[in-house]
């Protein structure tokens, strides 16, 4: 991030830092970068201090901050789905939706249908439930009599 400050540090032991409830310990530590407008910029680094996500908040426009296909935030709903197609995994609570794009490796946040978070890394796709695969029931077996088909029916 060329000019960017780091403005606070969640060190390893620092669990209150920590998103989704894993130990710290376990998760690393995170860089937090603010930009102008509000905008956040947070770093996650494993305990070798690669850099593991970046995810990037605010509720105004940040036109550094967009993905290659010119989302960024505060974009709509119709344009996350014109850009990327329906997503592989949709999670809401009240005003909040999250749109989960596993070969994308992102995930858009979006607050009363504007995007608010852009998140970005391989714990995308690993985090992002599977949609279990139901194939079509086979057909009954040859020689069966009207009684046993009725379990079919």
């Amino acid at each position: 991030m060329a000019g960017g400050q780091a403005r606070g540090v969640a060190v390893v032991g620092s669990r209150a830092q920590t998103r989704g409830g894993a130990d710290a310990a376990e998760r690393g530590m995170y860089w937090y970068y603010r930009r102008h407008g509000g905008a956040v910029v947070v770093l996650t680094l494993d305990l070798a201090g690669e850099v593991q996500a970046i995810t990037l908040t605010g509720n105004m426009p940040y036109p550094a901050g967009r993905t290659t296909r010119g989302t960024g935030l505060t974009s709509s709903y119709m344009e996350i789905i014109a850009q990327y197609g329906y997503p592989d995994q949709i999670v809401s609570g009240g005003t909040v939706l999250e749109l989960t794009y596993v070969d994308h490796g992102v995930r858009f946040t979006l607050d009363s249908m504007r995007v608010t978070e852009i998140a970005i890394g391989a714990h995308i796709a690993a985090a992002a439930e599977v949609a279990p695969v139901v194939g079509p029931e086979p057909p009954p077996p040859a020689g069966m009599s009207v009684e046993e088909l009725r379990g079919y029916l």
